[in-house]
């Protein structure tokens, strides 16, 4: 006995030393995660792995860590870059390459930075050069950055002011940035067209059932575009250039628009959305004329005049997006135990016997009897017993985009006999199916804009059971485990999946008929074989957003389209504005008198958005109505005053009503040509929503216009801005 005392002394040491060893590994995984950057624990990692090379774990979650630490910096480092601070950006990426030398995204964000800081450092040397009058070496550096940034924006206009100077930039005719105003009281429309033809040197030809009418029309410090829209939107009538400095005014019909206007073909070539969906998802939003898709090589073909074309190629841009694209870290492990126990004396199963012929000349059975054989079968003593315990561990990473199906498969292919043909020789002919036969993951995410992730997880796990046919003609059962589910992570978030657990227990006695039955000693007639198996299946799933929804800019999410009658691809009236007196009207006598201007020198960089419900108001003349009022405006915004012009002749303003929680109060005071409506906000943010209603009451037969005039909204702190408007109309019949 006192010589196994030491060797259980040695197995005890070992389970403590085994189970302090593992504790300490899950203190020092907790103590890397507890880390505020990543690349501390990577740094950590690496001293760990030179002092135990050989511990596999430990090289494991280095390897975890340097691919957690390249995207965690590489995150940081975009929205840096993105906000223009370059040099934090370079910082934080090459931290990233310090987790991953090689890691070739970071190594062209790195070298992107620097561009973008060399050239910032070259346009301010640019700009003093064109400053002090070196307007030549100020060209040569702004075509160098642009050439290594092409959309650096400070350079491209500085490099337009050059060409301006230079007189390389067309500044006359219809292209004119050059600004007038516009006063036509009850003038001839010929005589209007005429007068802006000759501010800006342009050739006017009208086509010939073009009418004699007068406009009248008041506008300050537009171009020539949108004097001219001004003009043809009042006066019903379009203009078509014929070349150059030449435009036709024609009446602005369907017959018209078909004699002059010109068709164009142009081809859309797709990146990533298929044809067929972009040519619905236009049909749906746009009416063209004619529209093909070509299959093969993803595009659509569109005939159509240049407005539409340009409005298509806004909708192309806005859905053909990158989809975003994310890398799936996936482990699984499967636990096996399998005990077997075989004990007791196996005296076989078969007992035979052989006899020669009996001599019936001599009768000799006797002999015969005498000369036979019996064989009995050999004992044998079994005495077997196993413990087995085994992992099965897989750590697969895989790339995917954006609702595309990832699958994994870990174990075999197993042929499996399907079907036995007789063909007409007698011969058989045996057909197999192969089957995945292991673990099997099926994996469908979704990403969302604010990375999130949808993913639909299907995990079978499945082995090959016991031949229920025959040896000739084996026939497998086949069993399965399996689980489907749906979750939402967040970016780098871990989901489990556990408890997939199979138990199997046998049990078969082996003894002698009769003897195998006497207590206690029909043991020693007898064998036991036992044997049980349990496997668990644990899964867990990362997913990690490698790239983003490619969003589009905040301007091309609104797209100006034009009318409700016309299609346009921009408006120039939303840029005008209206100074002084307003009048727009096709008759000779004025529809609006004049409102002073809440504050004229307000600075109008930041601009609120207030807008009508409706563009066109048809009611009954003496009956009551109520115009919707929506206001989008900046953060921290606490009132805004807006001046609104009516025809008072038509109609008459009765009150305002706030109708929503966002709104403290709202009044209106009565001035010449309107009323100015005061509104107090609450908290600061209302958003895009209806804010208050306006009521009216029509007084007369007609038509009058609905506007706002310039109006201003104020921050507790005294910060001002201006508002920009639509505009609508109110028919009384």
């Amino acid at each position: 006995m006192k010589s196994k005392k030491p060797s259980i002394f040695i197995v005890f040491m070992i389970v403590v030393l085994s189970s302090c060893a593992k504790q300490d590994l899950v203190k020092r995984e907790m103590e890397y995660q507890s880390m505020e950057e990543p690349l501390e624990a990577v740094i950590a990692l690496r001293k760990e792995s030179i002092h135990s090379p050989n511990d596999v774990h430990v090289k494991s979650l280095l390897r975890q860590y340097e691919l957690k630490a390249a995207d965690y910096y590489y995150r940081e480092g975009k929205d840096k870059f993105d906000s223009r601070n370059y040099s934090k950006a370079i910082e934080l990426y090459e931290k990233g390459l310090a987790a991953i030398p090689t890691h070739d995204k970071l190594a062209q964000a790195v070298l992107s930075a620097k561009y973008h800081v060399e050239a910032d450092s070259t346009y301010q040397e640019a700009l003093k050069n064109y400053q002090a009058g070196k307007k030549n070496d100020a060209k040569a550096m702004l075509v160098s950055i642009l050439n290594t940034v092409p959309d650096h924006k400070a350079a491209k206009e500085l490099l337009s002011k050059w060409e301006a100077d230079e007189g390389l930039v067309l500044k006359e005719g219809i292209d004119s940035n050059q600004k007038i105003s516009l006063d036509f009281q009850g003038t001839d429309i010929k005589t209007a067209f005429g007068f802006l033809a000759s501010a800006f040197e342009v050739n006017v030809v009208f086509d010939e059932s073009v009418k004699d009418q007068s406009i009248t029309l008041f506008a300050k410090d537009v171009s020539f575009k949108q004097a001219l829209d001004l003009m043809l939107s009042t006066s019903k009538m379009f203009y078509k250039n014929i070349g150059g400095k030449t435009i036709l005014i024609s009446p602005d019909t369907k017959s018209k628009r078909d004699q002059y206007e010109e068709y164009i073909i142009k081809t859309f070539n797709l990146r990533t959305m298929p044809a067929a969906e972009m040519a619905n998802l236009i049909k749906g939003v746009v009416k063209v004329n004619q529209l093909s898709i070509n299959d093969g090589m993803n595009t659509i073909m569109i005939r159509d005049n240049e407005e539409i074309l340009g409005l298509v190629e806004k909708i192309v841009e806005l859905n053909d997006r990158r989809p975003a694209e994310l890398l799936l870290e996936v482990e699984i492990l499967e636990v096996n135990r399998n005990k077997a126990e075989q004990l007791g004396l196996d005296y076989g199963s078969v007992i035979s016997a052989s006899f020669p012929a009996v001599d019936e000349a001599n009768n000799s059975i006797g002999a015969a009897i005498s000369a036979g054989t019996v064989t009995l079968p050999s004992i044998t003593f079994r005495y077997f017993k196993q413990d087995v315990e085994a992992k099965t561990l897989a750590n697969p990473k895989i790339r995917v985009i954006n609702k595309k199906e990832a699958k994994i498969h870990i174990g075999d292919r197993v042929p499996l006999r399907s079907s036995t043909i007789q063909n007409a020789t007698g011969g058989t002919q045996t057909s197999y199916e192969y089957t995945d036969i292991g673990i099997r993951l099926d994996v469908e995410p979704i990403v969302h804009f604010d990375n999130s992730v949808s993913v639909k997880v299907n995990l079978e796990v499945s082995s090959l059971g016991q031949n229920l046919g025959t040896p000739e003609e084996p026939t497998y059962s086949i069993g399965t485990r399996n689980t489907q589910t749906y979750m939402l992570l967040r970016d780098g978030e871990t989901a489990m999946i556990g408890g997939l657990i199979r138990d199997e227990d046998r049990n078969n006695k082996i003894s002698v008929p009769g003897f195998g039955s006497i207590p206690v000693i029909g043991r020693l007639f007898s064998s036991v074989d036992d044997s049980t198996s349990r496997t668990d299946v644990l899964l867990t799933i990362t997913p990690k957003v490698v790239r983003g929804w490619d969003m589009p800019s905040l301007a091309l999410r609104k797209i100006y389209s034009g009318t409700a009658d016309r299609y346009v691809n921009d408006s120039y009236l939303k840029e005008v504005k209206m100074e002084g007196e307003i009048q727009v009207g096709s008759n000779s006598k004025s529809e609006m008198t004049s409102i002073p201007n809440v504050n004229p020198s307000v600075d109008r960089g930041i601009i609120a958005r207030v807008e009508f419900g409706d563009k066109l108001y048809q009611i009954d003349m003496g009956s009551e109505f109520k115009v919707d009022v929506n206001i989008d405006q900046p953060l921290g915004v606490s009132s805004m005053t807006i001046p609104v012009i009516y025809n008072k002749d038509i109609v008459e303003m009765k009150s305002v009503e706030a109708k929503t929680d966002g709104i403290s109060n709202v009044e209106n005071e009565y001035v010449d040509g309107g009323a100015v409506i005061h509104v107090d906000l609450v908290g600061g943010e209302v958003g895009s929503q209806q804010a208050f209603n306006i009521i009216f009451e029509s007084v007369n037969a007609g038509i009058s216009y609905l506007t706002l005039k310039s109006g201003i909204w104020e921050k507790e702190g005294g910060e001002k801005g201006g508002i920009a408007s639509n505009a609508s109309r109110i028919v009384v019949k």
